[in-house]
Protein backbone atom coordinates (compact mmCIF):
# COMPACT_ATOMS: atom_id res chain seq x y z
CA UNK A 1 0.00 0.00 0.00
CA UNK A 2 1.09 3.55 -0.64
CA UNK A 3 2.42 5.76 2.12
CA UNK A 4 3.46 2.89 4.40
CA UNK A 5 -0.11 1.99 5.28
CA UNK A 6 -0.56 -1.53 6.52
CA UNK A 7 -4.28 -1.87 5.98
CA UNK A 8 -7.61 -0.15 5.96
CA UNK A 9 -8.84 1.48 9.16
CA UNK A 10 -11.32 -1.36 9.64
CA UNK A 11 -8.58 -3.97 9.33
CA UNK A 12 -6.39 -2.19 11.89
CA UNK A 13 -9.21 -1.84 14.43
CA UNK A 14 -9.74 1.88 13.81
CA UNK A 15 -13.00 3.26 12.53
CA UNK A 16 -12.99 4.06 8.85
CA UNK A 17 -14.03 7.60 7.95
CA UNK A 18 -17.81 7.71 7.85
CA UNK A 19 -18.41 4.57 9.92
CA UNK A 20 -20.54 6.58 12.37
CA UNK A 21 -22.92 7.52 9.59
CA UNK A 22 -22.84 3.92 8.42
CA UNK A 23 -24.01 2.77 11.84
CA UNK A 24 -26.77 5.40 11.80
CA UNK A 25 -27.94 4.23 8.40
CA UNK A 26 -27.94 0.57 9.47
CA UNK A 27 -30.13 1.47 12.45
CA UNK A 28 -32.45 3.50 10.20
CA UNK A 29 -32.78 0.68 7.66
CA UNK A 30 -33.43 -1.92 10.37
CA UNK A 31 -36.23 0.25 11.76
CA UNK A 32 -38.12 0.48 8.45
CA UNK A 33 -41.85 -0.10 8.58
CA UNK A 34 -43.78 -1.27 5.54
CA UNK A 35 -45.08 2.28 4.99
CA UNK A 36 -41.52 3.61 5.01
CA UNK A 37 -40.40 0.81 2.70
CA UNK A 38 -43.11 1.89 0.27
CA UNK A 39 -41.89 5.51 0.45
CA UNK A 40 -38.28 4.48 -0.21
CA UNK A 41 -39.41 2.18 -3.05
CA UNK A 42 -41.48 4.95 -4.61
CA UNK A 43 -38.54 7.35 -4.64
CA UNK A 44 -36.19 4.63 -5.96
CA UNK A 45 -38.66 3.79 -8.74
CA UNK A 46 -38.57 7.44 -9.86
CA UNK A 47 -34.82 7.22 -10.56
CA UNK A 48 -33.63 7.98 -14.08
CA UNK A 49 -31.54 4.86 -14.68
CA UNK A 50 -29.76 6.35 -17.70
CA UNK A 51 -28.27 9.17 -15.61
CA UNK A 52 -27.78 6.98 -12.56
CA UNK A 53 -25.09 4.70 -13.94
CA UNK A 54 -22.34 7.30 -13.67
CA UNK A 55 -23.02 7.84 -9.97
CA UNK A 56 -23.07 4.13 -9.27
CA UNK A 57 -19.80 3.59 -11.15
CA UNK A 58 -18.13 6.42 -9.22
CA UNK A 59 -19.45 5.09 -5.93
CA UNK A 60 -18.36 1.54 -6.61
CA UNK A 61 -14.76 2.71 -6.85
CA UNK A 62 -15.00 3.93 -3.25
CA UNK A 63 -15.80 0.40 -2.03
CA UNK A 64 -12.16 -0.59 -2.43
CA UNK A 65 -11.33 0.85 1.01
CA UNK A 66 -14.66 -0.10 2.56
CA UNK A 67 -14.81 -3.82 1.93
CA UNK A 68 -15.15 -5.02 5.51
CA UNK A 69 -17.52 -2.28 6.80
CA UNK A 70 -19.67 -2.71 3.67
CA UNK A 71 -19.86 -6.48 4.08
CA UNK A 72 -20.68 -6.26 7.78
CA UNK A 73 -23.42 -3.71 7.14
CA UNK A 74 -24.83 -5.69 4.22
CA UNK A 75 -24.91 -8.86 6.29
CA UNK A 76 -26.69 -7.02 9.12
CA UNK A 77 -29.21 -5.62 6.64
CA UNK A 78 -29.71 -8.87 4.73
CA UNK A 79 -33.48 -8.95 5.33
CA UNK A 80 -34.18 -5.28 6.10
CA UNK A 81 -35.74 -4.81 2.67
CA UNK A 82 -38.36 -7.55 3.13
CA UNK A 83 -41.76 -6.08 4.04
CA UNK A 84 -43.58 -7.59 6.99
CA UNK A 85 -46.61 -7.82 4.69
CA UNK A 86 -44.93 -10.66 2.78
CA UNK A 87 -45.24 -12.81 5.89
CA UNK A 88 -49.05 -12.75 5.63
CA UNK A 89 -50.53 -15.81 3.99
CA UNK A 90 -53.76 -14.15 2.86
CA UNK A 91 -52.13 -11.87 0.27
CA UNK A 92 -53.68 -11.83 -3.16
CA UNK A 93 -51.32 -12.38 -6.11
CA UNK A 94 -51.50 -8.63 -6.87
CA UNK A 95 -50.65 -7.72 -3.28
CA UNK A 96 -47.79 -10.22 -3.21
CA UNK A 97 -46.44 -8.77 -6.49
CA UNK A 98 -46.66 -5.24 -5.05
CA UNK A 99 -44.74 -6.13 -1.90
CA UNK A 100 -42.14 -8.10 -3.85
CA UNK A 101 -41.58 -5.01 -6.03
CA UNK A 102 -41.26 -2.88 -2.89
CA UNK A 103 -38.70 -5.34 -1.51
CA UNK A 104 -36.61 -5.29 -4.70
CA UNK A 105 -36.56 -1.49 -4.85
CA UNK A 106 -35.69 -1.14 -1.17
CA UNK A 107 -32.88 -3.70 -1.57
CA UNK A 108 -31.46 -1.57 -4.39
CA UNK A 109 -31.83 1.58 -2.29
CA UNK A 110 -30.00 -0.05 0.64
CA UNK A 111 -27.13 -1.19 -1.56
CA UNK A 112 -26.88 2.20 -3.22
CA UNK A 113 -26.89 4.04 0.09
CA UNK A 114 -24.10 1.79 1.35
CA UNK A 115 -22.12 2.72 -1.77
CA UNK A 116 -22.84 6.42 -1.11
CA UNK A 117 -21.66 6.08 2.47
CA UNK A 118 -18.48 4.33 1.33
CA UNK A 119 -17.79 7.27 -0.98
CA UNK A 120 -19.00 9.95 1.38
CA UNK A 121 -15.63 11.69 1.54
CA UNK A 122 -14.56 11.28 -2.08
CA UNK A 123 -17.66 11.39 -4.28
CA UNK A 124 -18.93 14.52 -5.98
CA UNK A 125 -22.03 15.86 -4.18
CA UNK A 126 -24.16 15.14 -7.26
CA UNK A 127 -23.23 11.46 -7.08
CA UNK A 128 -23.95 11.37 -3.35
CA UNK A 129 -27.37 12.94 -3.91
CA UNK A 130 -28.19 10.48 -6.68
CA UNK A 131 -27.13 7.43 -4.69
CA UNK A 132 -29.01 8.48 -1.55
CA UNK A 133 -32.12 10.04 -3.17
CA UNK A 134 -34.40 7.11 -2.35
CA UNK A 135 -33.95 7.80 1.35
CA UNK A 136 -35.37 11.32 1.15
CA UNK A 137 -34.45 14.13 3.45
CA UNK A 138 -34.60 12.40 6.83
CA UNK A 139 -38.28 11.73 6.36
CA UNK A 140 -37.99 7.96 6.76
Amino acid sequence: MAGGQTGTPAASGEKAPGEGILEQFVARALALTDARREAVASRRAATDEAAYGTSLRAGAEALVDWGEPYLLARRTLAAAHVPDALEREELSPAERAHWNDVARLVRLAIDEMLVALAGNEVLHPNHLRALSAAWGFRSD
